[in-house]
C-alpha cells in the first residue's frame, strides 16, 4: 500500500493499493515452465524438428542438420511475450503428420516444410502431399494457419 499525500495514515482510505499481478503471473509461468520442460524432454513430446526454445536444439543445430532454411515474417501466432506460449504451442502441434519425402523445420510457432528431389515435379508433389496432411490436421484441430 502506498500512502496518499496529505491524508491521515490512520485511515484505510488514505492508502493506494499496489498490484503485483503481472509479476506474479510471470513468476507462476516460470515455475510451471521449469517443471514442464523436464517432463517434455523425458517423454519425447516435441518432435526432433523443433529447434526453438529447447536446450541443445538451437538454430545452429538446425543449420548443421539441414542445409535449407526458410524464414518468413510472422504476423500472427502465439501471444507475444508470454513465457509459456511457445512451449505450449509446440506441445499442441507436436503430433502433426510428417511424410517420408519431406522434412520439417520448426521454430517457435513457425513451420517450414522442406522437399528436395532431383526432379522438381516430384519435389513439388511431395511438398503438396505434406501440405494436404497438415491442412487436414489443422482442420481436425480447428486451427486457422497464417500462410504469410
Amino acid at each position: 500500500m502506498i500512502p496518499k499525500p496529505d491524508k491521515s495514515p490512520d485511515l484505510p482510505s488514505s492508502y493506494r493499493p499496489i498490484t503485483l499481478l503481472p509479476f506474479l503471473g510471470k513468476l507462476l509461468e516460470r515455475l510451471i515452465l521449469k517443471r514442464l520442460l523436464p517432463y517434455i524432454s523425458t517423454n519425447n513430446i516435441l518432435p526432433d524438428s523443433q529447434f526453438g526454445f529447447r536446450s541443445a536444439h538451437s538454430t545452429i543445430h538446425h543449420i548443421h542438420k539441414s542445409s535449407v532454411s526458410i524464414i518468413e515474417k510472422i504476423l500472427f501466432g502465439v501471444p507475444q511475450g508470454g513465457i509459456l506460449s511457445p512451449i505450449l504451442f509446440n506441445i499442441y502441434t507436436s503430433d502433426q503428420h510428417i511424410t517420408q519425402n519431406t522434412s520439417l523445420a520448426d521454430y517457435s510457432d513457425d513451420k517450414a516444410i522442406i522437399s528436395i528431389d532431383k526432379n522438381p515435379l516430384t519435389a513439388s508433389e511431395n511438398f503438396q502431399t505434406h501440405l494436404n496432411l497438415i491442412s487436414q490436421w489443422y482442420t481436425d484441430w480447428r486451427i486457422k494457419p497464417n500462410p504469410n
